[in-house]
């Protein structure tokens, strides 16, 4: 039997509960003293009752029951694991998340001691974590052991290939059946490269239900914002300092709405906002269209390829993960389809859906200031084309070194050709503006790379044949020049 005061404690304490607000209730589950609680979801169509456990540095530290919908566990506040990792295992199912570090982890727990898939989107396991968790080990000799090397390993992944990865994994995790023999869940299977690559060779049309994959997925809400003034989307990247020289996409706030520099070279203006369910959705304010030459046969033209008018309708950025200085988006496009030249071809919509890395632009903001400019850098140099079809575009016609004054002046010197004069400036978005005049190109520098070469995203803008646009895409800032560049490669060998 309780003692009397040990009941008159029990009773203070039903009282007090009773009488506080639904609002001011405890929080469930409140940790033991030293230790806090992951309280997550696991996403998967039909998941059967498993086990979760959890792993400090690849070693197993618990484990609970668990199953489709929310789950909690608990870690040791203390301790300096450098990569927490969650998995879910059930008969024919396998889910795994990379979290990062034990300190980071119990630093956004709070005092609370709890900390939930809203706060940590690792805590979601899905098709998706468990690609990108796959992948990212498969980027480098080793798997992840930080935060940071879970970020640049993200950020090497090809972004076809984790789609690819998550529709057959989502596939795999409703339809178990399907795995080849010898493979007893989906993650088994991506693990084996060659054999996941025959298997997506024998089930092509799994992938054309991959945006659908995406969009069912949970995403972690953005702010009322849409993400900051200025977003910038890259390829892959295999390490810093070492970029993809190519296109990509740079969204940027334009008073009220937006103006996407990417392929479209006139930089479209769109409005829209943060929606209900966390993503950022853009309309076009004037048609944005693209023509396919060569597209369906047309039976009123005896089965000849017919011109093809894809017309967009709608953007939408939805972000799924959150790293050190880099996040993970999903891009959705959708457009109407339609056959000016075959009245009998209906105009169809269709969605399209692709995954791209994107850096944290606070930091890139940091690290593009005027003295990483002043005095000799290498830097792209972009020329107006006129492509097949009439597609306009600027795209890098070589490094160039220029010489950045302290006044704001600066001379570029293309070999073989006149010098350029410009002027510089740090604009409104945190990128550096050179005007050479007739045309401007605004960098910034996405991270610190190997002190010599550093990571770029760039947008150009300019008039091409009669037509002012934009471009965007990323490159490479070398520092001192280009004969630091040629000693860098020579050191390097």
């Amino acid at each position: 039997m309780a003692k009397p005061a040990a009941r008159m404690t029990i009773a203070l304490a039903a009282c007090l509960a009773a009488a506080l607000p639904a609002g001011l209730a405890a929080r469930p589950g409140a940790p033991a003293k030293g230790t806090m609680v992951l309280a997550g979801e696991i996403h998967a169509e039909g998941a059967p009752a498993g086990t979760l456990a959890l792993y400090l540095d690849g070693e197993l530290h618990g484990q609970v029951p668990a199953g489709a919908g929310t789950f909690e566990i608990t870690l040791p506040r203390d301790g300096n694991a450098g990569m927490v990792s969650l998995e879910f295992a059930a008969p024919g199912l396998r889910l795994r998340s990379l979290l990062g570090g034990q300190a980071r982890l119990s630093k956004r727990a709070g005092g609370d001691g709890r900390l939930a898939a809203a706060e940590e989107d690792g805590l979601r396991l899905s098709a998706l974590g468990s690609a990108m968790a796959v992948l990212a080990t498969r980027t480098g000799a080793r798997a992840p052991a930080t935060d940071v090397a879970l970020a640049r390993a993200v950020n090497a992944i090809e972004g076809w290939q984790l789609l690819s990865a998550t529709a057959v994994l989502a596939r795999l995790a409703a339809e178990p059946a399907l795995l080849p023999p010898g493979f007893d869940d989906g993650l088994a299977l991506l693990e084996d490269a060659e054999a996941f690559a025959d298997f997506v060779q024998a089930h092509p049309a799994i992938l054309d239900a991959a945006t659908e994959v995406l969009d069912a997925l949970p995403v972690a809400p953005l702010p009322p914002d849409g993400g900051g003034p200025v977003l910038v989307f890259t390829g892959a990247r295999r390490a810093p300092g070492d970029p993809l020289h190519g296109p990509g996409l740079v969204v940027e706030r334009e008073g009220a709405g937006y103006r996407v520099h990417d392929d479209y070279f006139d930089g479209p203006a769109y409005s829209g906002a943060v929606d209900a369910g966390g993503a950022l959705r853009l309309m076009p304010h004037s048609p944005v269209a693209r023509v396919n030459f060569h597209g369906p046969a047309c039976p009123s033209q005896g089965g000849k390829p017919t011109w093809e008018v894809a017309n967009l309708v709608q953007r939408d950025f939805r972000r799924h993960w959150r790293g050190s200085g880099v996040s993970l988006w999903q891009l959705g496009q959708d457009y109407v389809l339609s056959y000016p030249q075959c009245p009998e071809l209906a105009p169809r919509e269709v969605r399209m859906a692709s995954l791209w890395a994107a850096p944290d632009m606070a930091r890139a903001r940091l690290l593009t200031t005027p003295r990483r400019f002043t005095s000799r850098q290498s830097l792209p140099l972009f020329c107006p084309l006129l492509l097949p079809h009439g597609d306009l575009a600027f795209e890098p016609c070589g490094q160039v070194d220029h010489v950045f004054a302290p006044d704001g002046s600066g001379v570029a010197d293309p070999q073989g050709k006149a010098p350029q004069p410009f002027a510089w400036s740090i604009d409104a978005h945190g990128a550096m503006r050179v005007d050479y005049g007739d045309r401007a190109s605004r960098f910034w520098i996405l991270d610190p790379g190997d002190r010599v070469a550093q990571p770029l995203a760039w947008v150009a803008e300019g008039e091409v044949v009669g037509y002012t646009g934009t471009s965007s895409g990323q490159g490479t800032r070398v520092v001192g020049g280009l004969s630091a560049a040629g000693d860098a490669r020579v050191a390097a060998d």
